[in-house]
C-alpha cells in the first residue's frame, strides 16, 4: 500500500497515496483539480480492508458530482476497488493509479510479528445502507444513479464525522463506521440518530441505519489512518442490518445500544439473529427527527 500512488497525466504531477485521498476543485483536497466539471468536493479515493477476505484495497467513491467519476470509461455508482494501471476520469482531468495487488499490499505491512496492534474495547457501531438498490438502479434513469448515490454517501459522511464519528468501511450500497466509548459519542449520537431520520423522510435514496454497543476487536496498522475492527460484535451489527431490512424498520438499535443511549422506545422486538444463540432484543427509538 505504501507504494501506490496517483498520476496525472496533465503534468505528470504524482500523489503518493497514503489512508485516505479527496479530490475536487476547492481547497483543502488532497488532490486539488481545477476547472468547472470538476465539483468542490468531487471524490474520494480510500484505503479499506476487508475483515471477510483479510485483504485490502483502494476504493474509488464519488461524492454526488454533477458530472460524475469515470473509472476505465465507465461511470462508476457505487464504490469501485481500484487496481494498478486503471484511469480515473473528472472533469476533463486524466488520472492513473499505479499500486500493488491487494494481497502484496497486505504482505508488505504485515511483516514482521509486531506490525499489527490488537486491542479490545467496546465501541459503537453503525451501518448504513441503500434499500432496494438493485431495483432502483433499473428504474431511474442511468445518470441519476451515481449522482443520487454520491451525494448520499458525501452526506451520511458529513454527518458521522460532525458528530464524532469515524468512517471504517465504504460498501457497496452503504457504510460502516463507529464510536470511542466517550460521553461526548453519547451526546452525539442521538442528535445524528434524529438528523438520519429527518433524512429519511426528507430525501432520496431511501435507506436504514442500525447501531449497537459491544466489546469490539481492533487491530491498528502503523501506516494506516484507519482501524480493522472485527469479532461478534461486528458480526453482530452486520446482521442487525440485515433484521432491520426484513422487518422493515428504518432505524433499529440493539438493547446495548438502546440501554446505552436512554432512548424512548416506539416498539421492542424479540428476535433470533443468524448466526447468534438465542432471541436478542430490539428497540425501534422514537426519534423526532431534526432538521438539517
Amino acid at each position: 500500500m505504501s507504494g501506490s500512488f496517483l498520476t496525472l497525466t496533465d503534468d505528470g504531477q504524482m500523489i503518493p497515496l497514503d489512508g485516505s485521498c479527496p479530490i475536487g476543485r476547492q481547497a483543502g483536497n488532497r488532490l486539488l483539480l481545477p476547472g468547472e466539471r470538476v465539483s468542490r468536493q468531487h471524490a474520494l479515493i480510500q484505503w479499506q480492508r476487508s475483515d471477510e477476505t483479510g485483504t485490502g484495497a483502494f476504493l474509488l467513491i464519488d461524492l454526488g458530482s454533477s458530472n460524475g467519476t469515470m473509472l476505465n470509461g465507465a461511470r462508476i455508482t457505487r464504490p469501485s476497488a481500484l487496481a494498478d494501471g486503471d484511469i480515473i476520469e473528472i472533469g476533463g482531468h486524466r488520472i492513473e493509479f499505479h499500486g500493488s495487488s491487494a494481497e502484496e499490499a497486505l504482505d508488505e505491512e504485515t511483516v514482521g510479528s509486531t506490525v499489527l496492534d490488537i486491542v479490545k474495547r467496546p465501541l459503537w457501531l453503525m451501518v448504513g445502507d441503500i434499500v432496494g438498490s438493485t431495483r432502483r438502479s433499473h428504474e431511474l434513469p442511468p445518470e441519476d444513479v451515481p449522482r443520487i448515490n454520491g451525494a448520499w454517501f458525501k452526506t451520511c459522511r458529513e454527518f458521522v464525522e460532525d458528530h464524532g464519528g469515524h468512517m471504517n468501511q465504504y460498501l457497496g450500497d452503504g457504510f460502516f463506521c463507529y464510536w470511542d466509548d466517550t460521553l461526548e459519542a453519547k451526546l452525539h449520537l442521538p442528535q445524528l440518530l434524529r438528523r438520519f431520520a429527518f433524512l429519511q423522510h426528507d430525501s432520496q435514496p431511501p435507506f436504514r441505519v442500525v447501531l449497537h454497543f459491544g466489546l469490539t476487536v481492533l487491530g491498528s496498522v502503523p501506516t494506516l489512518t484507519t482501524l480493522n475492527l472485527h469479532g461478534p460484535s461486528v458480526n453482530f451489527v452486520f446482521r442487525m442490518e440485515k433484521l432491520a431490512g426484513s422487518l422493515g424498520h428504518p432505524v433499529l438499535l440493539s438493547k446495548e445500544a438502546a440501554d446505552g443511549l436512554g432512548l424512548p422506545a416506539l416498539r421492542r422486538v424479540d428476535e433470533e439473529l443468524s448466526g447468534f444463540d438465542g432471541r436478542h432484543a430490539f428497540v425501534v427509538p422514537e426519534l423526532k427527527s431534526t432538521a438539517l
